[in-house]
């Protein structure tokens, strides 16, 4: 081998893997090249077990979630959950109000089959109902795919079809302006705006979802969200992470930040990117309130935050070094 290249190391190292992938290759026959891993199984999990990180220990009654959210409900029901601005005015939502109306949506969408394997989509801006839509599709057992409404026709259609979305949850505003543009068939839409909707939704009970009501018994290894990295070196890949692992990372969050139910965490990060979940487990994970960011703040950080953090006494955010 060239000296001047590699050492000794990096050549044993090139050796080692060549060597695996000719001993496998009668059993690649029919694999994509993209899908040939270069570690034999052994090498796989200690490589996993290097990166999962610690698991936390908490209460054992927490599987999903979605239980993280009734923990404070049960204890603490008129606790703002939603804080901020929307629309130009401000807002303020409690616990049991967010829960109450994530209950009814979560019927709604059992009622039309979804449940524990499949996802929804969320199309939605930076809002109450945006919150609500998260909780109600975590509370019908399928997982939640959000998707920024600035994004290229192009990438959203991409994510409706390689999640294999069954419905989007929007506005007809929202979902209109995608249709017309797509170059194939959406998913339906569940319109939020829709009179008729909202109707049906407040004659369904408000109480907590049971197992029995689902499609099928949820677990906490049952995935929570999918996400789609930016898709900078090649085509957006969809990223799942279970209740479990969701619920490890609330809990090491709140550890971590010594976060308590009188904080208050900003939400700034688009809800199409992973950091928006640990902004809203840090809040639920503690029991604190989560503070919305209007679009104009977000776009106008340098001028705006500071006084926004101090208008609602923001305790906890997550820095981007490129806004903030």
């Amino acid at each position: 081998f060239d000296r001047e290249r590699f050492d000794e190391g990096q050549a044993a190292f090139i050796l080692e893997k060549l060597t695996y992938l000719i001993n496998t290759l009668p059993t690649l026959i029919d694999k994509q090249l993209r899908g040939i891993s270069l570690l034999n199984q052994e090498q796989k999990e200690e490589t996993v077990a290097k990166n999962i990180g610690p698991r936390v220990a908490h209460d054992g009654n927490i599987l999903t979630i979605q239980d993280l959210l009734f923990s404070t409900v049960s204890q603490r029901p008129d606790h703002p959950l939603l804080l901020g601005e929307e629309d130009s005015a401000s807002i303020e939502m409690s616990y049991g109000d967010v829960d109450a109306q994530s209950n009814q949506l979560a019927r709604q969408l059992i009622k039309q089959g979804l449940g524990p394997g499949s996802t929804v989509a969320i199309l939605l801006d930076r809002s109450i109902n945006l919150i609500v839509s998260i909780f109600a599709v975590l509370k019908s057992g399928a997982a939640y795919l959000p998707i920024d409404p600035d994004y290229p026709i192009s990438r959203i259609e991409f994510m409706l079809k390689d999640s294999q979305a069954k419905i989007v949850i929007s506005t007809a505003s929202l979902y209109e302006n995608i249709e017309v543009k797509a170059k194939d068939p959406l998913p339906p839409v569940l319109d939020l705006d829709d009179d008729f909707l909202n109707l049906s939704l407040s004659i369904l009970s408000d109480e907590e979802i049971t197992q029995q009501e689902r499609t099928a018994h949820l677990r906490t290894e049952h995935l929570a969200y999918v996400i789609y990295t930016s898709g900078s070196t090649g085509t957006p890949k969809g990223v799942a992470l279970s209740h479990a692992n969701a619920i490890n990372l609330a809990f090491a969050q709140r550890q971590a930040f010594n976060l308590g139910a009188t904080d208050r965490v900003l939400q700034f990060a688009s809800q199409a990117f992973d950091a928006s979940v640990w902004e809203i487990l840090n809040a639920i994970g503690a029991g604190a309130s989560l503070v919305l960011t209007p679009q104009h703040v977000r776009k106008n950080a340098v001028e705006l935050l500071t006084d926004y953090f101090k208008k609602y006494s923001v305790t906890h955010a997550r820095s981007e070094e490129r806004r903030v």
